[in-house]
């Protein structure tokens, strides 16, 4: 390794780095274990919040194989993600969320028969324990026992959260089939997901029946865009226990060439980034990253595509695990902003100050509704702005406040830092949207 024994050893807090779940580590982005994002490498799992976990299986995939290598091109293209925040999120998760990464499932993989029941022990020993999975494939046909395991775990049936090119629900009446294309057909048949609650991203292949679930193909997510393909998730899911499922094929060839069964007219890496780091409202259970062959990847743009995608579920939960507790009312929270943030007139030489202070407190409050410090609701806060928007004889202010509403609410915190790029003019430090 590169760093130099003493800042292994040690952190800013005094906390052992090599030993402990939180904080960032110190190693060079190109050197050291290939963890995901450098997380310590245990299966001790008191404490944990969240497991990263390779299941390098591809004996179920009908075109290329090469998968099984997928866990470890994901956890060395994650590298990089250690070295800084997360992007647009802007803050360590690990000082909060305890993430741990367990090494790979082991199975037989020349007694096929008995791989489906290796993976849900797999999955049982670590939701024992009280955290939440990120797995990462391997073919896809992993989701099917590791549905099993977070079904009998958190009650089924769940929500399901599919981002793919093909839909997965071909028949298949073979019950100890290893077939990448038939799991969800079984998951439905099997009760271990709700249709009616679930939803498919991203689809580009035909498939006459669809098992119930709704489909928002590739093309619907380009014409319809990216808030709209959020604000159809959410609406969907509710607040049911969600299973969250991408395959990388999800993205379009251009962006992910190394998988198995690729198609063209995905979606961009863009695209799925901003409607990934939008799933903080929804109860997440667990979730896996599956498909990435780098045998036919260029450069690790696949491995890296889907790094990002995990690094941003890790910061999904992260966000979530903030959102627990809850504090003060919407109203106080928001009076003692503006406060701080004096409301005045605007005058000739500052006709935005008066907008961007109370846009200042309206935005500190709904930042605390959604990370859980306030009770609240996006009905009251949404009421307070227009409120307080009549009050000041302001009717061409409410279009851009409730842009920002969106923004905060749709994207979360993550989605809003990039607006703010908007206002050249902000008068408070950005390091205060926290």
């Amino acid at each position: 390794m590169s760093a130099s024994p003493t800042s292994l050893s040690s952190s800013s807090s005094g906390a052992p780095k090599s030993s402990a779940a939180s904080g960032m580590p110190p190693d060079a982005t190109y050197a050291g274990i290939m963890s995901f994002m450098r997380r310590p490498q245990t299966r001790e799992l008191a404490g944990v919040d969240v497991v990263v976990s390779g299941i390098p299986l591809d004996l179920a995939t009908t075109f290329r194989p090469g998968s099984r290598f997928g866990p470890a091109a994901i956890r060395a293209a994650s590298a990089q993600l250690s070295e800084l925040k997360p992007f647009p999120w802007g803050v360590d998760p690990f000082e909060t969320l305890k993430v741990v990464d367990y090494g790979d499932c082991w199975f037989d993989a020349h007694n096929p028969l008995t791989i489906r029941d290796a993976i849900v022990a797999h999955a049982r020993t670590i939701l024992a324990s009280g955290a939440r999975m990120l797995t990462f494939g391997g073919d896809h046909y992993i989701t099917y026992p590791l549905l099993r395991a977070h079904a009998e775990k958190y009650g089924k049936p769940l929500s399901l959260i599919h981002f793919d090119a093909h839909t997965d629900t071909w028949p298949d009446e073979q019950p100890d089939s290893l077939n990448h294309g038939t799991m969800f057909y079984k998951a439905v048949r099997e009760g271990l997901i709700d249709p009616a609650r679930s939803v498919q991203v991203g689809i580009r292949t035909w498939n006459d029946d669809t098992m119930g679930i709704k489909v928002l193909s590739a093309p619907w997510v380009h014409q319809h865009g990216v808030e709209r393909t959020i604000e159809t998730i959410l609406s969907i899911v509710g607040d049911s226990p969600t299973y969250l499922t991408f395959d990388i094929d999800c993205l379009d060839p251009a962006f992910a060439p190394g998988t198995g069964t690729p198609v063209p007219g995905g979606l961009t890496s863009a695209q799925a980034l901003e409607i990934i780091r939008s799933m903080t409202p929804v109860n997440l259970m667990g979730a896996d990253v599956v498909e990435v062959a780098p045998a036919y990847d260029h450069a690790e743009i696949t491995g890296l595509a889907a790094a990002h995608i995990a690094a941003d579920l890790l910061c999904v939960m992260n966000e979530q695990k903030l959102a627990k507790g809850r504090g003060q009312g919407v109203a106080e929270h928001f009076e003692r902003s503006r406060q701080r943030y004096p409301a005045i007139r605007p005058s000739v030489g500052e006709p935005n100050t008066f907008r961007l202070k109370y846009r200042e407190a309206l935005i500190q409050t709904v930042q605390e509704v959604i990370r859980g410090k306030l009770h609240g609701s996006r009905h009251e806060v949404e009421a307070l702005a227009q409120s307080f928007v009549a009050a000041h004889d302001m009717p061409s202010f409410v279009d851009a406040v409730q842009s920002d509403l969106d923004c905060l609410y749709l994207g979360n915190v993550a989605r809003f830092r990039l607006r703010l790029s908007e206002y050249e003019d902000w008068p408070f430090k950005r390091s205060n949207i926290q």
